[in-house]
């Protein structure tokens, strides 16, 4: 059975330093740090789409609760969506 996710609007990984934001680290096992001079609303998905997690104006996300395996981060703000892919050991 094949799944796919679809993304709209992605935003290259390579763009990062262009938005002055740092996810880190990646892979992760239980803190996953953000450094950005924006307030962000963060979103974790699964690969088959489904919201996992979602906060706003955090730091920090505590990781340990999932899975290991990937998931797409979201990070966004009024007039920017920044898309990668997190990997949770």
């Amino acid at each position: 059975r094949e799944q796919y996710i679809h993304v709209y609007d992605p935003t290259p990984v390579d763009n990062t330093e262009v938005f002055n934001t740092r996810v880190f680290p990646n892979p992760v096992k239980d803190i996953l740090n953000i450094i950005s001079e924006n307030i962000w609303q963060v979103k974790i998905y699964d690969l088959q789409g489904t919201l996992i997690l979602r906060e706003e104006n955090v730091i920090w996300l505590d990781m340990s609760p999932l899975k290991p395996g990937v998931y797409i981060l979201e990070l966004q703000n009024k007039n920017t969506v920044l898309r990668q892919k997190l990997v949770k050991q």
